[in-house]
Formats: C-alpha cells, structure tokens, sequence
C-alpha cells in the first residue's frame, strides 16, 4: 500500500483521500488499509494533509512532500484511465498552508517557553520536546526553502516569518542551556 500510495503522490502531487480510492478500486486493491497508511506517510514527512482551503481542490488533500520517488506503472495507467490530471504545487494556497504549519509550530513554541520557565517538566523532557520542535521546523522551512527555487513558485511562497522563528528556537535553547540536568 505504501509503494502505492507514493506512486499516488508521484503522479498526482496534489490528490483526496477519495481519488486515491479510486485508483485502488482500478488497481482492484482494497482500501481498507489507506487511512493506517497515509497516517503512516504523514508521520514520515512523505504526505502532508491540507485543509479544504488551501488547495484548488477545495476538500481536504495530500500533498507530496518529502518523499522517496516511487514508479508503480499500474498507477500510472490508472491515474490515466481514470482521467486524474496532474496538479503541481503551484495549486497550493501557501498563504493557508505555511501559516497553518507556522502557527502550530509558534503555539508549540509558547507552550514550551511557559513550560521551561515553570519547570513544568523534567529539564530533559523539556530538552526533547525542544528537539521535536526543532526537527519539525527544520523538516517544513528545508523544503519550502527548495520549492521557493523552483521557476513555477518563484516568489510564492514567503519565508520571511519562517526565518523570523529562528529567533524564537534559538531564544528556547539559551533558556533550556540554563537550566540544571542533574
């Protein structure tokens, strides 16, 4: 299903939940496993979910995202048969996107920041969340950082709060570099 469901985003980029049913149904394979799987995806960074919003679909989507490229013909021919077009990430509302994405990772960041200064938890849990935190940005601003060189967004996608939130993980990290371990 995996392998598949990469395929899926290879070809689509952009896709529902229900045409990637659709294109099971034409490879004759069950779709019990698809919510198990994208869930799966997400947590890899290869799928990112959007909300109705923020694609031309206008219904919640898929959006390729760090993802092993993945060549299953039968997909191909299916996503044909079907008439699927392939959309590209220009049919991304970034605006939508990246300020969800952002103002998930600044809550996360108050949060913490409460939290370091109460000594709501042990420093060491502290510290990992920090370095979850820190991951995720990282994860998210590396690849908007490569799609805004591509020609097709060019100037799309704006990175200015992105790299304003630097501040704000390196403001963490002196607070979590004083705090005692023992």
């Amino acid at each position: 299903m995996k392998e598949v469901l990469l395929a899926i985003a290879e070809e689509l980029v952009l896709f529902s939940p229900e045409e990637a049913r659709q294109v099971l149904g034409r490879l004759s394979r069950s779709d019990s496993a698809l919510e198990a799987c994208v869930e799966r995806l997400v947590g890899e960074g290869a799928l990112l979910p959007l909300e109705a919003d923020e694609s031309v679909l206008r219904r919640p989507a898929l959006l390729r995202w760090n993802s092993e490229q993945a060549d299953v013909p039968e997909v191909r021919d299916a996503v044909a048969a079907l008439g699927l077009g392939r959309r590209s990430y220009a049919d991304v509302n970034w605006d939508a996107l990246t300020g969800r994405l952002l103002g998930a990772l600044e809550e996360e960041a108050r949060v913490l920041e409460e939290d370091v200064a109460e000594l709501a938890r042990p420093p060491k849990q502290l510290e990992l969340r920090y370095f979850d935190l820190s991951i995720e940005y990282h994860r998210h601003y590396s690849k908007l950082l490569r799609l805004s060189f591509t020609e097709e967004l060019s100037g799309v996608i704006s990175l200015k709060r992105w790299e304003e939130f630097r501040a704000t993980l390196s403001r963490l990290r002196e607070l979590l570099d004083r705090l005692d371990y023992r």
